[in-house]
């Protein structure tokens, strides 16, 4: 992001994410990986584990991650 702004909603991986772990992934995600957070309709695909995110802010398409593997950006 430009001149060091956070858009809300703005995650890290805390981990590696493998295409083992998560089926519906295109590609393997690595550890501190910027994802944010999709605030669209996700017709209740995402459990409730997960979070749906996006590489860009609100852009489709979204993914789940799991919520156990991203930390809120700017947080430890």
């Amino acid at each position: 992001m430009s001149g060091g702004k956070e858009v809300a909603g703005t995650y890290v991986t805390t981990r590696d994410i493998s295409k083992n772990e998560c089926c519906w992934l295109e590609n393997d995600i690595q550890s501190g990986t910027t994802v944010y957070r999709y605030d669209g309709y996700t017709y209740g695909c995402v459990s409730a584990a997960g979070m749906a995110c996006t590489f860009q802010p609100n852009e489709t398409p979204f993914f789940e991650l799991p919520r156990s593997s991203l930390t809120a950006k700017g947080q430890g």
